[in-house]
């Protein structure tokens, strides 16, 4: 994996505090062709309860027959339904009888209440089935609350978190129509290490479901953490992706980026507050030409290529320097798109629970103060995706007027534009492509200059 550092200004004044933000790109490495050092397990945990009745549960079915037939000879697959209680429908198994396995989709009907951990819990043991030489991923899909068994928010984000940091396997969440937990599918998503999808129509189930599979099938850099300590002049900092984050025993934060697949770029931000670097007594520089110490980065994750798997750690240690001349104070435009961006995703996310407590207006100061944030950067061209995702929650939250789909759409939304990613297609939004449309940050960070 590819690790490159940024910061939006390698200059500040000497004397004066300011913020400063470090952009990471991290890449991955390509997965040459031919046979990965092991196969995948993938449990689809599907709701039947009777809101599922008709389209959806039809359409489901067919996403994961779909499923079935994109699995390699060596891979493990296996369906569970739950609604009052769960039930494996396929035993995990490789893809032998194809026929027999879309056979058993095909019987699948639906049921009553929603039991979602029942059906959690029972996937996680069929995926357990697997041993150590497999990655496992559990992609659940629901369309409603959880109203029975196990429905304690704590008690679902403990299980989950459990379930990646013991038995490895993550968890993406796809939450279909208006009526689902957004919040619980999307902490479900987060501590397992997984994927958040918000479905409009059933439609959209084979894609993500394939989706899902796919990178599955081509994770290149798993399990990435990355530990943060700061140095003397870092003051504080913060990280903008939302991303699982704890204390070490040696004082330094690690936050869990999660999986990156093959030749994929994410973006990570960290935003610091810089102490005001020091002048000699004679109002002199000091000699330090690399500059000062701002944090300490130590980038850790397990390495997967066609025929080895390998553990890896990269270290960083991030500087800034000083002047004393304004002209050399320049904010690097390369960097723009990204920040403005995970601006925009933190301020959306922070309004939207805002709006959840009926905090319209508090709501509203949150966007505008991102607003104003991002035209301070005077880069129109770079910030047009960030404008458009704040004048949305604007013109939402701003109406008092917010609904459930509202409440969705910014929690994945958000969740999306902060885990700036080439992969990020967020198939399950009502977001249509649009060829017309301004290039993504990635995209808009490797164009070319004219």
């Amino acid at each position: 994996m590819k690790i490159d550092l940024t910061l939006d200004y390698q200059t500040i004044l000497r004397n004066e505090a300011r913020p400063v933000h470090v952009v990471g790109k991290l890449t991955a490495a390509k997965l040459d062709a031919g046979s990965r050092p092991r196969p995948v397990a993938f449990a689809v945990v599907l709701d039947r309860s009777g809101s599922m009745t008709g389209e959806a549960l039809e359409l489901a079915k067919q996403a994961c027959v779909g499923i079935i037939r994109n699995l390699r000879p060596d891979d493990l697959f296996s369906v569970v339904v739950f609604d009052d209680t769960a039930q494996v429908v396929i035993p995990l198994q490789k893809p032998v009888d194809r026929r027999g396995m879309a056979e058993s989709i095909a019987r699948i009907s639906p049921g009553g209440s929603t039991n979602l951990m029942a059906g959690w819990l029972l996937g996680r043991d069929e995926l357990l089935k697997a041993g150590q030489d497999c990655d496992k991923k559990i992609l659940l899909l629901t369309d409603g609350q959880l109203n029975q068994g196990i429905i304690e928010p704590e008690s679902v984000e403990a299980l989950t978190r459990n379930g990646f940091s013991k038995d490895a396997i993550r968890t993406s969440c796809l939450g279909f129509g208006d009526d689902y937990n957004e919040l619980v599918l999307a902490t479900m998503s987060a501590v397992g290490n997984g994927e958040l999808h918000d479905a409009v129509s059933p439609e959209k189930f084979p894609i993500i479901l394939a989706a899902e599979l796919d990178g599955l099938q081509k994770i290149t850099a798993q399990n990435l953490r990355l530990r943060v300590e700061p140095k003397l002049f870092c003051h504080s900092w913060i990280q903008f992706g939302d991303y699982p984050a704890i204390k070490l025993p040696d004082g330094r934060i690690e936050i869990a980026i999660g999986d990156l697949v093959s030749e994929e770029d994410r973006y990570l931000l960290l935003l610091t507050e810089v102490l005001p670097l020091p002048l000699l007594p004679d109002g002199t520089l000091p000699a330090s030409l690399e500059g000062e110490e701002l944090l300490g980065l130590e980038f850790v994750w397990t390495e997967i290529g066609s025929t080895e798997i390998k553990g890896c750690t990269s270290t960083h240690l991030v500087r800034i320097r000083g002047t004393q001349t304004d002209d050399d104070v320049v904010l690097n435009q390369e960097v723009i798109a990204v920040i403005a961006n995970q601006i925009a995703a933190k301020a959306t996310r922070e309004a939207a629970d805002q709006a959840r407590k009926g905090d319209f207006d508090e709501g509203v100061r949150s966007l505008n103060c991102a607003c104003a944030a991002i035209e301070g950067f005077a880069a129109d061209e770079l910030t047009t995706e960030a404008k458009d995702l704040l004048s949305k929650g604007l013109r939402t939250i701003g109406s008092g007027q917010v609904s459930a789909r509202d409440l969705k759409e910014f929690v994945c939304e958000s969740r999306r534009y902060a885990r700036s990613s080439t992969r990020s297609s967020y198939p399950g939004s009502r977001k249509t492509s649009n060829p017309g449309r301004k290039p993504s940050a990635p995209d808009q960070m490797q164009q070319p200059e004219q």
